[in-house]
């Protein structure tokens, strides 16, 4: 349960010290609290211990720790943080890490949609190389097998392989995997349509009546039976 002290600062201002015991061997943990000015002393005393009550209940759900036991708690994230990262020596092993984080922030058909990808097209073609080691000459191959392998994949299968491999290489760099993103040398060349593609994209456009061959359409009905 916890305990509290009236307390005075040099100056004769009065504020209370809340003490709470989380039991033998283990230190105290205690707050500061100030009574605003002006408050009857009912009212301090009332408010003094509700927030006794609050602290006391955080601190034996665990919500709140000592500053010391904080830094230790950090250090061990830290410690644990690190010898993850030395795990992680291929693209598809820090492609698993990445995806953690992906099933967390985007939605569930987003993250199918990054897993196929990967899965299709970047391990295949890069998952077996060290992630430090991968150049942007093995990134653009990738992307132009895509065009000029056996099977030719569409324009927007191949920029959204070329967002995912984006936002990966810069997981990484934040993660301090890698000083260089492959990605850094490619900035700008999102993949574009072949020719073949803006042709194919001309032909369909003529499959359409324009705004006038719709209207002279419309009228040639105008004295039809229905």
């Amino acid at each position: 349960m916890a305990s509290t002290r009236e307390r005075f600062t040099k100056d004769g201002k009065r504020f209370f010290e809340i003490r709470v015991s989380r039991g033998r061997g283990k230190q105290y943990l205690s707050q500061t609290w100030w009574p605003p000015q002006g408050w009857s002393e009912k009212m301090i005393q009332r408010k003094l211990q509700k927030v006794a009550d609050e602290l006391d209940e955080q601190v034996h759900a665990g919500k709140v720790i000592s500053k010391q036991e904080q830094r230790q708690q950090d250090m061990d994230r830290a410690a644990a943080e690190a010898a993850e990262r030395e795990k992680i020596q291929t693209v598809e092993q820090f492609a698993k890490v990445f995806m953690k984080k992906v099933a967390l922030e985007r939605s569930e058909n987003t993250r199918q949609n990054y897993q196929s990808l990967i899965d299709k097209h970047i391990v295949p073609a890069i998952g077996a190389l060290p992630i430090e080691d991968v150049t942007s000459a093995e990134v653009d191959n990738l992307l132009t097998d895509m065009l000029a392998g056996k099977r030719k994949y569409k324009l927007s299968t191949r920029q959204r392989t070329w967002t995912v491999l984006n936002l990966l290489f810069k997981a990484a760099k934040r993660q301090r995997l890698i000083r260089y993103s492959p990605m850094d040398d490619l900035e700008g060349e999102r993949p574009t349509a072949t020719k073949a593609e803006k042709a194919a994209a001309e032909r369909k456009k003529d499959m359409f009546l324009d705004a006038d061959a719709v209207k002279a359409v419309l009228a040639a009905f105008d004295d039809e039976e229905l």
